[in-house]
This record gives structure tokens, C-alpha cells and sequence, in this order.
């Protein structure tokens, strides 16, 4: 609906185009989009007037007297920690379900509604999905024959895993049985309020038990480098869309259970309408960027601890183009017990809290999307499109001007 009318290091002007379909539905004609540089507040911009709307922050809204929270909701993203397997450590279950024990999920959640004023639902266990997605599609009965890592930080689970794996910690860090201390983790979080929080939060409990690591806060363009290419990292803060199983036990970026598309040859495009069912090849048995095992093996059992008894075999890349592809509901969740268990037994990553939106703005000067149904044609239709990032209110014209 918009295009770049005017664009200079600071803001960009974007102009309607009139003929478009959904035209009518705003009467804005122009919006400004301020182009915020890293060495600049966000908080300071909203204290002078500067902004209209936004999200996050929303302590610094609610005490600004010039803008109102007007929308807020949850989603169905996680926002985790994923571990680079290519750490010898963390490469090891045991030392990746001792942090899953260890993180206090509630406490979290708390520090992060002081600061920014969200308030997030913590989670109960390691999925890979948010709760209210892994009650839609694994049910609840499934869910409670999972391990439980719990919600509370339990250090002595933490410290029984570890020695159990022959850890020892008779100094400042634990050791494996080599004598190998696990500190100099490189923990990274992108330069982004509720990221830096949570890494400021986490990083001490870590060195607290044992675990010597750096928090590393890059700039933007760094922190971009360091994930998507470079992968310089061993634990990183993220987040994962679980509106579909098929997303959340992605195999395209460490966003999901891993990063395995890298090391897969793609087989040629099927012509019929048939649902891909083919299992691809691999050049290697491992991902390239983060270590990690592309066909493992796990206990069929579900919530079992140990590895013996029965086993069945991960096959990521297969199950998610099945389940990215079929329009059967009992094969999506069949598929999503299988890597919803392989997840909670492997623990590639350990969400912190299912995410919650929140936005505010001028509501004297505009009118914004809420839970309610809006004043245009289709709105029933589309009153889905509340719940989505701000800027998607833009550009799908759901904001009006109420002045000139």
C-alpha cells in the first residue's frame, strides 16, 4: 500500500498509493518511519514527542502521559536460549539440561515486567513450542509425560545431572572427568532492550553455579553477522514462531531445532501434488555451523531420562516437509509428538517464556487496532490482522488520523 517517498539516514517518508485496494480503509496519506541510530534512546525520542507509536518499553509509555498501551496480546513465539554444539560442553546433554533446572522461569519473567513492563507467561518445560500451541497440537496429557525441568530453578537436579555425567566442581567452575573446566562461554544477545535484560539476568546465574561464560552484546550489524553467518557464538538469545509446528521445529536456522538444510541434498521437485514423503540425502552426519547430530537416535518412551530401551530415529528435513506440506491434522500431530519429545529429551534450546505483544500510541491523534472489530469493509475478516507486529497495522490500513 506504501512507497519510499523520501529516505535520508534519519527517516523515511513513505507515501499511499491511492489505487490500492485496501485505499480507503485509512485515511493516512503519508507515515514517517525514524530511522533510530544504535547511539541514540528509543526512550528519549518518545519522551520528546517524537513517536506515535511503538512497542516494548512500555513502562517508559505508561509514565510518558502522551502515548497509551492500546493493544496487547499473546503470540505464539518463544523466546529461547540455543546452544552451539560445537562447544564440547554444551555439546553434551547432561550440561544442557542442568541449565534447563537451573533457570528460574518466574523470576524472569518478573525481572523482565519491572523493566519493560511485559508481562510474559513462564514456561513449565522444555517443547520447542508455546504452551498454548503444544496443548493445540501434542494435547495436555501428552505434555505431562515429558520431562519436567520445571518453572523454578532446582540446583541440585543441575548439580545430580552433571555428576551423574562424572562433572565435579571443587574450585569456582565445574569439570568434566578430564579436568576440563566449562567457563569462557561466549553468551550473545542481540542489542535489543528485553534480550540485553535477560542476558544480564541469566549470565550471573550461570557463573554463579559454575558456568564461566561473557555476555556479548554486539552492535546491530554484528550481532546479524555472528547469527546468521559466522555462527561465533555458544549460547545465543532468540526467538522462535510456534504458530505451526512446521516453524517451530524448523530446520533453517537455529530459530528452530536446528540448522540442518546445509548438509541435506535437495531431490528434485515432485510433479505431481503429492505430499514429499522422500528421504534426502546427506553429504555429512553432522550441521556444519553448530555440530549438531542430523539423524540421532532417542528413546521411544516418552519422558524417559536415560538412553536405553527401545529407540526410534530423528528424521527433521523429512517430517517437516511432510508436516509443512499435508492438509492431514492427525499426521501434523503425529509428527509433532515425535519432535516435540526429541526436543525435550535432547534440549537444543530452553525457552524462557512464551511472548506476549504489547503496543501504545497517540490515541488523541489516532485511532489504533485493538481486540475489537474495525470500522472498514471486511473487518471480521480481518480482525486476525490485530494480532500482529505494529508495523503490519500500517501497512495493511488499519490506522486512521482522527486530526489532520
Amino acid at each position: 500500500m506504501w512507497k519510499p517517498k523520501q529516505l535520508s539516514p534519519t527517516n523515511a517518508v513513505h507515501e499511499k498509493y491511492e489505487d490500492h485496494p485496501r485505499a480507503d480503509w485509512t485515511n493516512l496519506k503519508t507515515f514517517n518511519w525514524h530511522l533510530i541510530s544504535e547511539k541514540q534512546k528509543a526512550i528519549q525520542a518518545l519522551n520528546a514527542g517524537q513517536l506515535d507509536m511503538g512497542d516494548k518499553t512500555i513502562n517508559q509509555a505508561k509514565q510518558n502521559g502522551k502515548v497509551d498501551v492500546f493493544n496487547r496480546f499473546p503470540t505464539s513465539s518463544i523466546v529461547k536460549l540455543s546452544m552451539n554444539w560445537n562447544n564440547k560442553h554444551l555439546a553434551r546433554r547432561p550440561v544442557r539440561r542442568a541449565i534447563a533446572y537451573l533457570l528460574d522461569h518466574d523470576e524472569l519473567v518478573q525481572v523482565i515486567k519491572s523493566t519493560q513492563g511485559l508481562n510474559y507467561k513462564p514456561r513449565d518445560t522444555v517443547t520447542g513450542m508455546s504452551t498454548k500451541a503444544t496443548n493445540q497440537w501434542a494435547g495436555e496429557g501428552f505434555r505431562k509425560k515429558l520431562i519436567g525441568y520445571g518453572r523454578n530453578s532446582e540446583p541440585q537436579k543441575a548439580k545430580k545431572v552433571l555428576k551423574d555425567a562424572g562433572y565435579s566442581k571443587n574450585g569456582k567452575y565445574w569439570a568434566d572427568s578430564s579436568g576440563d573446566e566449562v567457563k569462557g562461554l561466549t553468551y550473545l544477545t542481540p542489542p535489543w532492550n528485553i534480550y540485553e535484560t535477560i542476558g544480564n539476568y541469566v549470565s550471573p546465574k550461570l557463573k554463579e553455579f559454575g558456568f564461566g561464560n561473557k555476555l556479548i552484546i554486539p552492535s546491530s550489524s554484528g550481532f546479524w553477522k555472528r547469527w546468521t553467518d559466522t555462527h561465533d557464538f555458544d549460547m545465543v538469545n532468540w526467538f522462535s514462531d510456534t504458530s505451526h509446528p512446521a516453524n517451530a521445529y524448523s530446520t533453517l536456522s537455529v530459530a528452530g531445532i536446528g540448522k540442518f538444510d546445509e548438509v541435506v541434498d535437495a531431490k528434485e521437485p515432485t510433479k505431481s501434488c503429492k505430499v514429499d514423503r522422500r528421504m534426502p540425502d546427506l553429504t555429512q552426519n553432522r550441521s556444519k555451523k553448530l555440530n549438531q547430530p542430523i539423524r540421532p537416535k532417542y528413546p521411544t518412551k516418552v519422558g524417559q531420562m536415560g538412553n536405553g530401551g527401545a529407540k526410534q530415529t530423528l528424521y527433521p528435513v523429512k517430517w517437516g516437509n511432510i508436516m509443512s506440506q499435508t492438509q492431514s491434522t492427525k499426521e501434523v500431530k503425529k509428527f509433532t509428538r515425535k519432535l516435540m519429545w526429541y526436543t525435550n529429551w535432547q534440549v537444543p534450546h530452553i525457552g524462557f517464556y512464551d511472548e506476549t505483544r504489547a503496543y501504545w500510541g497517540n490515541e488523541d491523534k489516532f485511532d489504533f487496532p485493538t481486540g475489537k472489530v474495525d470500522d472498514h469493509p471486511h473487518a471480521k475478516e480481518t480482525k486476525n490482522e490485530h494480532y500482529t507486529n505494529s508495523m503490519e497495522f500500517l501497512m495493511k490500513g488499519h490506522i486512521n488520523a482522527k486530526t489532520k
